[in-house]
C-alpha cells in the first residue's frame, strides 16, 4: 500500500488532509524506535543498554509509540504535500491520530494554503500626490521649540506672579473635607498646571509670602481618575517666582545652538531637513492609494491565521510604542482588546497587499541584486552610525538577510507601481 491521502476543502483558503501510511513504513519506524530506546534502556536485573529486545517492546512500547508519530507525522505531511502540491502558508494542526503496531497510521492535517487569484490591473492606478512644501510658519514652530529648549528662568522679588512665569509653592489641598496632598515644595508654570486653569488663575496676582485659599473644580483627566471633577480646596503659600528669559531668534542663538552657523543657516536646515520629511510623507500617501487600488482591483479571500498572525504583530508593536511614550505596563494591557479590534483592519490589508506584491513580483520578474542589496547594507551601517560588518554580522545572526531582501524588492515593487500609476 502506497500513502494515501484524502483532501476536503474547508474554506476558501482551509484545507484538511486525511493522511494514511503505510503499515510497512509504521513497522520500520517502530524497530528503529526499540533500537534506539534499547541503547539507554534500564529494568531491575539488567544494565542500562543490555535489556533484551522482546523485554524492550513490552515495557517501553509508549515511548516507542511516541518516537514514531514524533517523526512519521512530519515526515508524511512533507510527503502528502508534495503529492497534491500544496503551498500551505503555516504549520499545520494534526489531530485524530489513529496508529497501532503492525498496522498503519492514520491522521489529519489543518492547514492554509495561498489565496489563487486571477491579478487585477495594477499599471495606470490612479493616485492623487500631495505637493511636498515647507511652510514660514512651520519653520517658525521649530524656531520657537528652539527658544524654549535654552529658555532660563530668573527669580523675581519685586512683582506678583503673572502669566509665563512658574512658581514654586508650599500647599494642600482637601476633598470633602480630607487632606488629600500636602506638599512643602512643588513647581508648576503658571498658564498650564493638572489642577486646571481655574487654579493658575488663583495664583496670578499672589506675591511672594502671600496665603491665599480657595476651591477649584479638578479637571476630567485628572490622576487618580476617582478624584476627577471633584471640588478641591487649596491653602496655597507662594515661596518663589521666576520669569521666563526667552532668547532672541538672532545669530547669537544661533551661535548657541548651532556653533558657526548664523540663523539664516539654521533656517535653510530647518527647512531642508522638513522637506526631506515631507517627500517622504508624500511619498508614503502614494504608496497608500497604491495599496488601496490593488486591493479594489483583487478580490479574495486571505488565510485567517495570516490575518491573526498579523494582527498580533500590530498589537506588539503597538503596546510597545505605548510603553515606550510612558504609559505603564497595566495601561497598556487595559487597552490590548481595544488594540486588537482597531488592528484587525490593517491586518488584513497588510495580508492582502502582500499576496497582491508577490504576485506583481513573480509576474514582472522583479529582482534585488547582491549589489542592490549591499548597497542598502552599506546605507543602514551609515544611518546608524555602526560598521558595515557589525550590520552584516548581525543581520546574519539574526537569519534576516532574505526578510532584508524581501523588504527591498517590495520597495522596487512599490517604486514600479508608483512610476506606472496616473497621477492628476
Amino acid at each position: 500500500m502506497s500513502l494515501k491521502v484524502d483532501v476536503e476543502k474547508k474554506e476558501s483558503c482551509r484545507r484538511e488532509l486525511k493522511i494514511e501510511v503505510p503499515a510497512q513504513a509504521v513497522s520500520t519506524k517502530f524497530e528503529e524506535a526499540y533500537k534506539q530506546i534499547a541503547k539507554v534502556a534500564s529494568l531491575p536485573g539488567f544494565r542500562a543498554g543490555r535489556v533484551p529486545q522482546d523485554l524492550v517492546k513490552k515495557h517501553y512500547q509508549q515511548d516507542a509509540r511516541k518516537l514514531v508519530i514524533e517523526d512519521l507525522l512530519p515526515e508524511y505531511y512533507i510527503k502528502a504535500l508534495e503529492k497534491v502540491k500544496f503551498n500551505p502558508v503555516q504549520d499545520p494542526q494534526f489531530s485524530d491520530i489513529e496508529m497501532e503496531e503492525g498496522q498503519g497510521l492514520c491522521f489529519k492535517a489543518s492547514l492554509d494554503v495561498r489565496p489563487k487569484f486571477k491579478l487585477g490591473t495594477y499599471t495606470g492606478l490612479k493616485v492623487k500626490p500631495n505637493k511636498a512644501e515647507v511652510k514660514k510658519e512651520e519653520i517658525d514652530r521649530v524656531l520657537e521649540n528652539v527658544q524654549q529648549q535654552v529658555t532660563t528662568y530668573k527669580q523675581i522679588k519685586d512683582r506678583p506672579a503673572r502669566k509665563g512665569d512658574t512658581f514654586t509653592c508650599k500647599f494642600v489641598f482637601l476633598i470633602d473635607g480630607k487632606s488629600v496632598r500636602r506638599q512643602r515644595k512643588a513647581t508648576f508654570p503658571l498658564e498650564d498646571s493638572v489642577f486646571g486653569p481655574d487654579f493658575a488663575a488663583n495664583i496670578e496676582g499672589l506675591s511672594i509670602g502671600q496665603k491665599k485659599e480657595f476651591d477649584v473644580t479638578l479637571p476630567e483627566n485628572f490622576q487618580p481618575k476617582e478624584q476627577a471633577g471633584k471640588k478641591a480646596h487649596f491653602k496655597i503659600e507662594l515661596k518663589e517666582i521666576r520669569e521666563k528669559q526667552i532668547p532672541e531668534l538672532n545669530d547669537e542663538l544661533a551661535q548657541k545652538v548651532s556653533p558657526g552657523k548664523n540663523m539664516d543657516e539654521i533656517r535653510r536646515n530647518i527647512e531642508k531637513d522638513m522637506l526631506v520629511n515631507k517627500k517622504r510623507e508624500v511619498n508614503n500617501d502614494l504608496e497608500r492609494q497604491i495599496v488601496e487600488a490593488l486591493i479594489k482591483n483583487n478580490e479574495f479571500d486571505v488565510p485567517q491565521s495570516i490575518i491573526d498572525g498579523e494582527t498580533e504583530n500590530l498589537v506588539k508593536n503597538a503596546k510597545m510604542r505605548l510603553m515606550y511614550q510612558g504609559f505603564s505596563k497595566e495601561q497598556v494591557e487595559l487597552q490590548e482588546d481595544k488594540l486588537r479590534e482597531q488592528m484587525r483592519s490593517n491586518a488584513e490589508t497588510n495580508v492582502k497587499s502582500m499576496f497582491i506584491m508577490s504576485e506583481i513580483i513573480n509576474k514582472e520578474g522583479i529582482k534585488v541584486s547582491d549589489d542592490e542589496l549591499d548597497q542598502r547594507i552599506k546605507t543602514m551601517a551609515q544611518e546608524s552610525r555602526q560598521k558595515e560588518e557589525d550590520v552584516r554580522k548581525y543581520l546574519g545572526g539574526k537569519n534576516m538577510m532574505e526578510n532584508l531582501r524581501w523588504e527591498e524588492t517590495n520597495k522596487k515593487t512599490m517604486d514600479f507601481l508608483i512610476e506606472k500609476s496616473s497621477k492628476s
